[in-house]
């Protein structure tokens, strides 16, 4: 069934990490003022787009988070794409992020780095710097680095209509704070700034929703365990109206009855 445009409505393409085969990577399709946005495109985004009903000739804008194939998957079909038709849509992305797809671009097309860049710069490509709210598709956007092995951002979405101000976080992948490789023990080595935490600037009380990685939840160190949810909720004294957890499969049974997990076509 297809999916019609409206004020802000938020699908998902895809949940999985990227040591799974069975489920689409993580990515969202994100409708603003009619308008979509990709945020984090999987693999074979393109298919799947059409699976929802979602015209890829509709995409205004691609966002990526960071440079891991899983959320990347399909950034150089969407670019080469861009750069060989002249289909016009923004690409956004912090500057290591940027220079990862130039890299990609330059190598499948033979051609300079320096060449790719100024080609994407001239079509339109923002390099968001965190900390720098950008207007995008009729929503303030605030871009916030996260916690993990590679530059990676999060983001909120703030969109006014109706005298109302409908609001949403993501994290992307971000780390846990316990356990050996977790922000506290950084914190205590003099590694990790406690007021670089990313969760009190992605999630605000009362906010919409919350869509919040949680892909250590079955072991992994470097990404967020769904155990440590209400402790950050707790820690910061913030909680929004909604979380659903992503980038996990399964969900370790414990934490099925109190939260809600991504899957590909869920639709807010």
């Amino acid at each position: 069934q297809a999916i019609a445009p409206d004020v802000f409505t938020v699908v998902c393409l895809g949940s999985a990490s990227g040591f799974e085969i069975e489920h689409p990577t993580t990515g969202f399709a994100i409708c603003l003022n009619g308008q979509w946005v990709i945020v984090d495109a999987p693999v074979c985004a393109s298919t799947i787009l059409r699976q929802h009903g979602i015209n890829v000739e509709d995409v205004r804008a691609v966002i990526e988070t960071h440079a891991h194939e899983d959320h990347m998957g399909s950034c150089a079909h969407f670019l080469l794409e861009c750069l060989a038709t002249g289909r016009s849509f923004t690409y956004v992305a912090a500057e290591p992020v940027f220079r990862a797809a130039v890299a990609k671009i330059a190598a499948y097309r033979g051609e300079s780095e320096e060449t790719v860049a100024k080609e994407l710069e001239a079509r339109g490509a923002v390099r968001v710097r965190p900390g720098e709210p950008l207007r995008l598709l009729g929503a303030t956007w605030q871009f916030v680095w996260t916690v993990h092995p590679i530059p990676t951002i999060g983001f909120r979405i703030e969109l006014e209509h109706g005298g109302r101000t409908y609001r949403v976080g993501y994290s992307s992948d971000t780390n846990r704070d316990d356990g050996f490789a977790g922000t506290d023990a950084m914190a205590a080595a003099g590694f990790f700034d406690p007021a670089d935490d990313p969760f009190p600037k992605l999630v605000r009380n009362g906010d919409d929703h919350a869509f919040w990685e949680a892909g250590g939840s079955n072991g992994d160190p470097i990404h967020f365990h769904a155990k440590g949810w209400e402790a950050m909720c707790e820690r910061h004294g913030i909680r929004p109206n909604a979380v659903t957890l992503m980038h996990v499969h399964p969900l370790p049974p414990e934490y099925r009855e109190r939260y809600a997990i991504a899957r590909p076509g869920d639709v807010w």
